[in-house]
């Protein structure tokens, strides 16, 4: 198995696997929670991210979740197995290395919205939540970037490609989410058209997006 596997399951939601762990991000549906792991992150509140948590942690009574401050209060029963994300800090857990990014929220303003940066030794993931801005991954590139386009609620197709516009190199690869009404193959195509240098990947639900099976 390759370093790193990247799992899309639905709308935002992403399995991140090594050979010796399992990372699940924003579960927005019980059944995603019910999957072996040892960490677990929501980037905010809303439930289409969150449903997921308390089945997982309870499956994996070692798994720890980590989250802002309006998560944590929001599963507080949880509470000695939260780590807080604080933006801008790191946590170093083998063989994760994981950085917080704050990003607004669309519409809801009052919503805390913290992105991640999740890096391995050969490879580097970044979700950025249901921000409308990514200036904060622009430091630090990340090889893989899964970013909403749903417009309203988070950035829209327009607002996500000029948000590309403020890195120095094309990403690697990006991975539209939380699209519902867009129509994700036309963002790819409009991106790769501005963008020749990254690839585009539409992910179905359940859909392998980076790794291979059976790689050394």
């Amino acid at each position: 198995m390759k370093s790193l596997q990247i799992t899309y399951l639905e709308q935002s939601c992403f399995m991140l696997q090594t050979e010796s762990s399992n990372l699940l991000i924003d579960p927005g549906k019980k059944k995603y929670g019910d999957i072996t792991g040892d960490i677990i992150v929501a980037t905010h509140k809303h439930y289409d991210h969150t449903n997921g948590i308390n089945i997982f942690l309870e499956q994996n009574p070692e798994a720890v979740l980590i989250c802002n401050e309006q998560v944590a209060k929001k599963f507080k029963l949880w509470q000695d197995r939260i780590v807080l994300a604080i933006s801008g800090e790191e946590i170093v857990q083998e063989p994760w290395k994981i950085r917080f990014i704050n990003g607004r929220h669309g519409l809801f303003s009052k919503i805390q919205n913290t992105g991640v940066l999740v890096q391995t030794q050969s490879t580097s993931f970044g979700h950025a939540g249901d921000s409308i801005e990514f200036q904060g991954f622009v430091q630090d590139p990340p090889e893989v970037l899964a970013i909403p386009i749903g417009g309203i609620f988070t950035a829209s197709p327009k607002k996500a490609l000029k948000e590309l516009q403020s890195f120095s190199e094309p990403l690697p690869t990006i991975i539209p989410m939380h699209w519902l009404w867009r129509n994700p193959h036309k963002f790819c195509k409009k991106l790769q058209s501005r963008f020749p240098g990254s690839q585009c990947i539409v992910p179905e639900d359940g859909e392998l997006v980076f790794g291979q099976t059976g790689d050394a």
